[in-house]
């Protein structure tokens, strides 16, 4: 009975043990190591017969050290970038699956705006839909 609890007992650390080295390997993600806040955001949706509006605050990831003076100066061109994307969707698009192609979108329209480095990644803080 003691063989049969021990065996028991490092069977299942050693399974424990491998679940645990898949999980960290796969849902690892670069973080970027600079961010840049943008002023909140309330902007109308395209939403037909009925007054939808998303409020968002967003922070654009980046990784070179050189672009935080470019986005500076270039703040007024991203927001309107950002707002334009923002316009075009329906308060359905905000789904999570809807969320994270928003993103996208709206990385590939900032980065031709950038000369000195590309923006990463893109974050919605606060975002409330109504």
């Amino acid at each position: 009975l003691v063989i049969i609890g021990g065996g028991g007992y490092f069977g299942f650390k050693l399974l424990n043990q491998n679940k645990g080295n898949n999980t960290t390997q796969t849902n690892t993600k670069a973080v970027p190591e600079y961010t840049f806040g943008l002023d909140e955001f309330l902007v109308n949706l395209s939403d037909e017969g009925s007054t939808r509006y998303v409020k968002v605050k967003v922070y654009i990831g980046y990784d070179s050290k050189k672009l935080t003076d470019e986005m500076k100066n270039n703040t007024a061109a991203i927001r309107d970038t950002i707002i334009g994307v923002l316009r075009s969707k329906k308060a359905a698009d905000f789904s999570d699956k809807g969320t994270e192609s928003i993103k996208s979108e709206i990385l590939a329209k900032i980065n031709p705006l950038l000369t000195k480095g590309k923006a990463t990644e893109i974050y919605f803080y606060d975002i409330l839909v109504q």
